[in-house]
């Protein structure tokens, strides 16, 4: 199954990777999508993340049961699914412009972190055992999956990278428009490219 959405949308689709064919039409609610994410968990579970208003809507594996999140995240910024089931979010709350929100997979707040820097991007590294986020302030922060306390922080080649991924080998990768940048941990040197 493949999940899409698009910007302003008020529903995200279901297909069918074979046939191509629309097999659910989940309603988000009245107000349309803004900047959305999706993700879905090893449970199967369905997260959106939006930087509307509920930040985080999750659905059950048949597309039936909806359950949103208003509080804490008021807008949401990037979303990664846990290795247990559950998503950990990244956005705004009250007081914090960079927020870190884990879920369970029952959608129970199992931690909530206020981030000191400017964090745009989540990162599943080691399996799902750790967390990176990417900050403007050209660092990836190394969380630790289930406490999100960060054991490491590794140095970026580019600012403000929006997306990324860790490589079988262990590399980590970040982008930022046409900009790809290796990440700098353990005392390596960062490398970037335009």
């Amino acid at each position: 199954v493949v999940y899409t959405t698009a910007l302003a949308s008020r529903v995200v689709l279901a297909y069918d990777a074979d046939t191509r064919e629309v097999i659910a039409d989940l309603p988000l609610g009245t107000g349309p999508l803004n900047t959305p994410d999706i993700e879905v968990d090893p449970s199967g579970f369905v997260w959106i993340l939006s930087n509307s208003d509920p930040a985080l809507t999750r659905f059950d594996r048949e597309g039936l049961g909806r359950r949103q999140f208003w509080e804490p995240l008021l807008g949401g910024r990037d979303l990664v699914a846990r290795p247990d089931g559950g998503v950990v979010a990244l956005g705004r709350s009250e007081g914090s412009n960079s927020s870190l929100v884990a879920y369970d997979i029952a959608g129970e707040l199992l931690k909530q972190r206020d981030l000191e820097v400017s964090a745009h991007a989540l990162i599943s590294l080691d399996g799902g055992a750790r967390l990176g986020v990417t900050t403007a302030e050209q660092g990836l922060l190394v969380l630790e999956m289930d406490s999100l306390e960060q054991v490491d922080r590794c140095l970026l080649g580019l600012s403000d990278p929006w997306r990324g991924a860790q490589l079988h080998a262990g590399s980590i990768y970040v982008a930022s428009g046409p900009a790809v940048a290796r990440a700098g941990c353990g005392g390596a040197p960062p490398a970037a490219w335009s």
